[in-house]
Parts: structure tokens; C-alpha cells; sequence
């Protein structure tokens, strides 16, 4: 339409029913279009969606767990599991055995598949579970059709709770906590299930 005052401007986006939007405020004089508001925005989202989804998935990040770890504790994983997965990252869990619970090696693989099936509609398994020593990992990766999208209100909210209380920032061993994932496991060979006596005494 050439250059207009503002004016005139704003009466033709009234006439046409639509908005005017300022597209490009550095030029001189500056560019402005118009055109349905509701429907550039939709757009524009539609288009940051399909770039975020075109990324590369971020760093990894890590979460630790118990084969004891409760009902409560292990929801504050799984909501932090499924933040950092949002956002583009990998998981790895990081599941740790204390003393004689290395002969139970059972009981972790059962959380880490219980974990798993609370995320299947978040993420997929990347690597299946590995024992190293005294610790399991499992690596989950997002699916690309969650990544940038929005946890439920009630998730939003106990999550900013868990991290408001500290609970996922704990530096006990006894804790499930964030942790900075480990380097990747050179062998999937599990060792002797022999308890070590030096964990094991009292």
C-alpha cells in the first residue's frame, strides 16, 4: 500500500476487520502489515515448534535413584525427568546399590522399568539398563513431538514445589538427586554378585 500516516494506516486494518502489525520497527519508515493477529501468532508458534523439533537434542542430563526410593520420590524424578526431555535433553538414570542390595539386582531393574513405563509417552529408551560396578543407567531420549511442548498445570506445579523445597537438589547419599550423568559405559559385563564387606559392615 505504499507509505501511509499511521492514521490511515490504522483506519485500512479497521475497514478490512483485521490488525496492524508492526513487522520490521528498524526500517525507515517501518513495515507493518494487515492481518489477522490471532492467526500470525498461531503461525509464528507452528513455526518456533517445528524449528525446536528440527534441533539437535540438548546435553544429557542426569537423575539418580534408589532401588528403595518411594512412591514420593520417585514422582520427583519423573517430573524432572520429563522437564529435562521438554526441553530437548536426554536422560540417564543413574540407579545406585548399597550394600547387600547388589544382590538383589532385580529390584533396580524393576524401578528403572517402572520409570520407564511412566515416561514411554514422553521419551523412548536410548540404552537399555547397564550395570557397572555397583551402579545401573538407563538413557532415555525425547520424542520429537514433546519436545517444547508443556507439562499439565499439576505437573508445572509440583515441579516448581520440588525445586523450591530442594528436593532435587540434595547432597546425601542416602538421596535421589540430580547428578552430573557419568562417562558412557565402556562394558555391559556384570560383576560377581558377592556383597563388598566393606559396605556391608556395621
Amino acid at each position: 500500500m505504499g507509505v501511509l500516516r499511521l492514521r490511515d494506516a490504522l483506519d485500512a486494518a479497521y475497514d478490512a476487520g483485521l490488525d496492524l502489525i508492526e513487522v520490521a520497527p528498524d526500517a525507515d519508515p517501518p513495515v507493518c502489515r494487515i492481518m489477522d493477529w490471532g492467526r500470525f501468532r498461531y503461525e509464528q508458534k507452528q513455526r518456533e515448534r517445528d524449528q525446536r523439533r528440527k534441533q539437535k537434542v540438548g546435553e544429557v542430563k542426569g537423575l539418580r535413584l534408589r532401588p528403595s526410593t518411594g512412591v514420593g520420590d520417585f514422582q520427583v524424578i519423573r517430573r524432572k525427568a520429563e522437564s529435562f526431555m521438554r526441553d530437548g535433553h536426554k536422560v540417564r538414570i543413574e540407579l545406585r546399590f548399597r550394600g547387600r542390595e547388589i544382590t538383589h539386582r532385580e529390584l533396580g531393574q524393576q524401578m528403572l522399568d517402572r520409570l520407564a513405563t511412566a515416561l514411554e509417552n514422553i521419551g523412548e529408551i536410548e540404552q537399555q539398563a547397564v550395570l557397572e560396578g555397583k551402579r545401573m543407567f538407563m538413557t532415555f531420549a525425547p520424542l520429537a513431538e514433546i519436545i517444547g511442548t508443556a507439562m499439565t498445570e499439576a505437573d508445572q506445579a509440583a515441579l516448581a514445589a520440588d525445586e523450591a523445597s530442594g528436593a532435587l537438589d540434595q547432597d546425601d547419599d542416602d538421596d535421589d538427586d540430580v547428578v552430573d550423568p557419568p562417562p558412557p559405559a565402556e562394558s555391559s559385563v556384570a560383576p560377581s554378585a558377592e556383597p563388598d564387606p566393606a559396605d556391608s559392615a556395621s
